[in-house]
């Protein structure tokens, strides 16, 4: 995968990150919300926060381990 892809996985992370907030922000502005808000607001979070995480090891190489995720040649070459 190259760098736009990471690029764009932390992207996403950080709009659904900014879209939990934002539900947090309308919680404090109506007290008699939806009972499923609270939890919107903590999936968005955390799954925004995972997805960010996931991009920026993706982008600094650290899941090569897993299969189909490194580039061609990777392990073939030698440090000089």
């Amino acid at each position: 995968m190259n760098k736009s892809t990471w690029s764009g996985i932390i992207g996403a992370g950080l709009l659904a990150t900014a879209s939990g907030f934002g539900t947090l922000g309308a919680l404090g502005a109506e007290s008699a919300g939806a009972p499923a808000a609270p939890l919107l607001a903590a999936l968005l979070l955390t799954s925004g926060l995972a997805a960010c995480l996931g991009g920026l090891l993706g982008l600094s190489g650290v899941m090569a381990w897993i299969p189909g995720l490194a580039e061609p040649g990777a392990a073939r070459r030698r440090p000089e």
